[in-house]
């Protein structure tokens, strides 16, 4: 009779192996089915989110003003003014290498009596970008360009303004196909006003 309990509970232990063994397998097959369907969910949402669509611009530049900074260092007579330009381009071919293009074009203003004429700079305000884009890229580009100026307060006769006097600024930028962008204005600036 012992011998027939061992054996009975010996088969039982056996089919209780063969279960788990078959639940174990499951589980797993379970397991690695869920991962492989959750990694693949997570593939598929990251490559959605990453897709993102490029900017259509036209071929010839746009800009706008986004800020004009001004900061004053009394010790040194010196007045700085920040332009911060806001650009876009559907070609992305602004800029040189070289540098030997003027491709950023800066006008001044003076105010007289009321009314702003434009007046001669020497040397040029004008400026050469630098390469915006590598000259093989084609497609859409946007930023920001950065531009300085500085009002040094020296005795110079020849300066084309005086202390106190108004001034503003027009730019534009024209692209490696000679496409020339719309011309933005600053706000008014009074020469060494801080000073």
């Amino acid at each position: 009779m012992t011998e027939a309990i061992l054996i009975k509970y010996a088969l039982f232990l056996c089919q209780m192996t063969f279960y788990i063994g078959i639940l174990r397998y499951k589980l797993t097959t379970m397991f690695l089915k869920n991962t492989v369907y959750l990694s693949f969910l997570v593939l598929i949402t990251v490559c959605i989110c990453a897709c993102k669509k490029a900017p259509s611009y036209p071929p010839e530049p746009s800009i706008d003003l986004k800020e004009m900074k001004k900061i004053s260092y009394p010790s040194l007579q010196i007045d700085s003014l920040l332009l911060f330009v806001n650009f876009k381009d559907g070609n992305g071919d602004l800029g040189n290498e070289t540098k030997k293009d003027v491709d950023f074009f800066v006008k001044v203003l003076r105010k007289s009596n009321g009314t702003f004429s434009e007046i001669t700079f020497v040397p040029s305000l004008n400026a050469s970008l630098p390469l915006l884009s590598p000259y093989n890229a084609t497609g859409p580009i946007d930023g920001i360009i950065t531009y300085k100026i500085e009002f040094r307060k020296v005795p110079n006769p020849d300066l084309p303004y005086s202390d106190g006097d108004t001034l503003k600024f027009q730019v534009r930028l024209k692209d490696r196909a000679n496409n020339f962008s719309n011309w933005i204005e600053t706000p008014e600036y009074i020469v060494w006003k801080d000073l």
